[in-house]
């Protein structure tokens, strides 16, 4: 299960216990009371997040099955390899790219030496 999946199940299942209390808590007050109202609007509220919560436990729950039917982006490359050992080699006529300017501060952390 994902992550997103346990985030609406935790969340349904919080909604669901509210939604509950506050329908046992409306039956506790006259019909039209104050507490009544109050109850009655925190039930709907508790019940429209349950079934959000539910509707989309479901939908990441699709989602999550489907996930092998598509390509995932990573970060190979055939093209530009990114290593270490690899440095650019300018072609003539090329410009080479400058090094930024560096504080004198902080020389002595960007200093390459060079092997001979």
């Amino acid at each position: 299960m994902s992550k997103v999946s346990e985030f609406h199940k935790v969340y349904h299942g919080e909604h669901d216990k509210m939604a509950t209390v506050h329908a046992t808590m409306m039956g506790h007050h006259e019909e039209g009371s104050r507490d009544h109202a109050f109850h009655k609007a925190k039930f709907e509220s508790h019940t429209r997040l349950r079934d959000y919560h539910k509707d989309a436990m479901a939908k990441a729950l699709t989602d999550e099955l489907n996930k092998g039917d598509r390509v995932e982006p990573t970060n190979i490359s055939a093209v530009t390899p990114n290593r270490p050992a690899v440095t650019m080699v300018p072609r003539p006529g090329e410009r080479i790219p400058e090094a930024p300017p560096v504080d004198q501060r902080f020389a002595d952390l960007v200093k390459v030496e060079e092997i001979e």
